[in-house]
């Protein structure tokens, strides 16, 4: 089971999670929040390559979280319509 059930996430105490607990939650919250974007060919319509991506959509108020997926993968942090981020 995992430990992370009742974890609340916040700036506090995001950083003392294990680096395997954060490969389980990131799972999760890829399944559960998540997707995977294939394009369907290799270049757009301006000729661009296009690469696979996993976007996960945030409330404003989880952008600690965001922030440290970030540091950690990689990425881009883009604010959406709403209170919502990417």
């Amino acid at each position: 089971m995992s430990h992370l059930n009742n974890f609340v996430f916040n700036e506090e105490n995001i950083t003392k999670i294990s680096k395997d607990q954060f490969g389980h939650y990131l799972a999760g919250l890829i399944e559960g929040d998540g997707t995977i974007i294939v394009p369907k060919t290799k270049r757009n319509d301006k000729g661009k390559l296009q690469f696979p991506l996993i976007k996960i959509c945030f409330p404003i108020k989880d952008l600690p979280l965001a922030i440290k997926i970030k540091e950690n993968l990689g990425g881009t942090i883009i604010k959406s319509k709403g209170n919502y981020i990417d």
